[in-house]
């Protein structure tokens, strides 16, 4: 139940952090927003976080709550982005966090703008 709370709350703070995008450009910069912020970093979400994944190795529904979220986050960027930039970019978030997390240190805001315009390139759905 715990687990459920957590990602209840965190796709509660993704959706207002999607708030108002009207356009894969401005997608891009929440993303980028997201990714840099400290709301992932939170000491408050992310061990709680952490701890999720690992028990998600071993427990069908833990992973059932993960690709619910996931898929609640793909479905919100599958409004402005084609399937394959949807996955990819919700990689990217993920991967950049917990990189973010492991590695002492934060990719700075402009590599990760850098990063998500290459994955997001030739990707956005026609408008």
């Amino acid at each position: 139940e715990a687990f459920g709370l957590l990602a209840g709350y965190m796709l509660d703070k993704w959706h207002a952090q999607l708030e108002g995008v009207q356009d894969p450009a401005q997608a891009c910069e929440a993303i980028v927003d997201w990714i840099c912020a400290d709301q992932p970093m939170a000491a408050d979400t992310l061990i709680p976080m952490m701890e999720l994944y690992v028990h998600a190795a071993r427990n069908a529904p833990a992973r059932r709550l993960i690709g619910d979220w996931a898929a609640q986050v793909q479905q919100s960027l599958g409004r402005y982005f084609q399937p394959a930039t949807v996955r990819a970019l919700d990689a990217v978030i993920e991967g950049i966090t917990l990189h973010n997390i492991y590695s002492g240190g934060m990719i700075p805001r402009a590599e990760v703008q850098e990063i998500v315009a290459r994955v997001s390139a030739g990707g956005a759905l026609a408008g």
